[in-house]
């Protein structure tokens, strides 16, 4: 039996699709993790209320970075496989990396200003130049990482992604510490995270060079640009719909709320939303192999699906037995106030996956608005719904908003699966 298993897992190993979707998963349970430190050591040197007006700028910072990606890099998973050439391949990656480096910096003020003006009793202040600076540098320094990431991903070599990610979490923690950050307030947590960014993105980018012989190439970049516009509005609607609802909601929860709420809802939140890494890891990996070989879809999605099952079911059963524990490590005031929360998010898992998987089948197939679609419907029953829910329910309200949301979603998916079938059958028939 057991050399049977060793048999089993010796032979997927050799397969991309299970090797990258591992490393991806690595690269979210690293996160998670390390983020779940870096989180329950901010608790521990700043008040709740600073906690949760940082928690709520770096959601609003990290929104503010995947609006100003522009869907870039998806299109790099969709278009550095067919670029053809490795001068083609630079070219491609130099247009995609100075678009969206040119987009973050515009877009970092802008979402620095529109945060301090929506939450005004957060103590957060646009007129401060170090929230500015910080808030700037965080911005490109994600949508930087992001495309860097993405390009190994393409590449169908995931592991890279998982070393930087890690070392971006790692350094992070220690710059809690820091005298000159811990005076600041919750601006210091904004210094922190765009320090880490900033040092891990030089450190991946000189990689990069070295790996895959990655060439700034300017020559050709101006009609490679023009060329991959399509594809980067089609894809960044998509990105969006899966994103907003994601980093919006903290952001809405200090609107509707108060800082403190904020807090307890954010120590929740990460923890949840580690849940929908799981799939999210196996269906962009999913989406790498499709671009590479299409045919091939329909055994990987059943590769997928056990794959997710396989590491989600005894991991939830873990948090809903012992979430108080888990929130318990920020303070006794996270696990009283936040509980019931997780666990909705941890239930929500089970639709959620079942909608990720499809939306990579739909980029597969180019049914991109389709993916688009599904993405903007849950994110707009999700918003809509809490705003309605928070001020009677508090923080729980988010987590039936987000249940009801993505159980809508696969139900969309299951009747779309339908009537496909009934369109193929028909014919035959």
């Amino acid at each position: 039996m057991m050399a049977r298993a060793a048999r089993w897992i010796a032979d997927a190993w050799k397969t991309t699709l299970v090797r990258n979707s591992v490393f991806l998963l690595g690269t979210s349970i690293s996160n998670s993790l390390l983020g779940y430190g870096y989180w329950i050591m901010a608790a521990r040197i700043y008040p709740a209320g600073s906690m949760g007006s940082a928690a709520a700028a770096v959601s609003m910072m990290l929104l503010t970075a995947t609006i100003a990606n522009l869907g870039i890099y998806t299109t790099f998973v969709h278009q550095l496989p067919r670029s053809g050439g490795a001068g083609a391949w630079s070219s491609t990656l130099t247009a995609g990396l100075l678009i969206g480096t040119l987009a973050s910096v515009v877009a970092g003020p802008l979402g620095a200003i529109v945060f301090a003006v929506i939450s005004p009793h957060s103590g957060i202040y646009y007129a401060n130049p170090v929230y500015i600076v910080a808030f700037t540098a965080g911005t490109v320094g994600t949508v930087v990482s992001m495309l860097l990431d993405y390009a190994w991903i393409a590449e169908r070599q995931a592991d890279k992604t998982l070393i930087w990610n890690t070392v971006f979490s790692v350094v992070k923690i220690p710059l809690l510490a820091l005298p000159f950050i811990v005076n600041v307030g919750a601006e210091g947590i904004l210094l922190t995270w765009a320090g880490a960014q900033v040092f891990a993105c030089v450190g991946e980018f000189v990689q990069l060079r070295r790996r895959l012989h990655y060439r700034l190439v300017f020559t050709g970049v101006v009609s490679r640009s023009r060329s991959l516009l399509k594809y980067f509005a089609q894809h960044h609607l998509n990105n969006l719909g899966g994103m907003v609802p994601v980093l919006l909601l903290p952001v809405i929860v200090a609107v509707r709320l108060t800082p403190r709420d904020a807090a307890y809802f954010y120590a929740a939140w990460r923890v949840g939303v580690f849940f929908f890494t799981f799939a999210n890891s196996t269906s962009g990996s999913l989406f790498a192999e499709g671009a590479h070989d299409p045919a091939s879809m329909p055994r990987k999605i059943r590769s997928s699906a056990r794959l997710i099952a396989a590491a989600l079911v005894p991991m939830c059963i873990a948090v809903v037995l012992a979430g108080g524990y888990v929130l318990g490590a920020f303070g006794a005031g996270y696990r009283d106030h936040a509980r019931s929360l997780l666990t909705l998010l941890v239930i929500t898992a089970f639709p959620e996956a079942v909608v990720s998987i499809y939306k990579s089948v739909l980029r597969v197939q180019d049914r991109v608005v389709a993916a688009s679609g599904l993405s903007w419907l849950i994110a707009l029953l999700a918003i809509i719904a809490s705003w309605i829910l928070l001020p009677p329910m508090g923080i729980t309200g988010v987590g039936w908003a987000w249940l009801f949301a993505q159980s809508t979603g696969a139900l969309v998916v299951g009747a779309d699966v339908a009537r496909r079938r009934r369109v193929a059958v028909r014919p035959a028939t």
